[in-house]
């Protein structure tokens, strides 16, 4: 059974394993997990190889897909996002961080 890898996201997985991006579902499904989920690393993966040829060519030459790019330093990134990143400003009042939302 395979193993989820650092920076793979559920299309790395269902590409690699199962060697379709057709069979997402089918993996979501067979994992119990939704096809945006943030997978673990480390965790073990379910697969039913639906395209042999693609999947043994990833286990020949050694390949893994993990399309979660690292910056130029080799750092792990911090996520930029969530409330503390969001801020409205009123053009008519600049001094003002004050909305209404309706």
């Amino acid at each position: 059974m395979p193993i989820i890898k650092t920076r793979q996201n559920t299309t790395d997985l269902v590409a690699q394993y199962f060697g379709q991006v057709d069979s997402l579902f089918a993996m979501a499904q067979m994992n119990g997990i939704s096809i945006t989920e943030d997978v673990v690393p480390g965790n073990i993966l379910v697969a039913a190889t639906d395209n042999k040829q693609v999947v043994n060519y990833y286990i020949k030459t050694g390949l893994n897909i993990a399309s979660e790019p690292l910056p130029i330093d080799n750092t792990l990134p911090h996520p930029l996002g969530g409330i503390g990143y969001m801020k409205i400003t009123n053009p008519a009042l600049p001094q003002s961080n004050d909305f209404i939302s309706s």
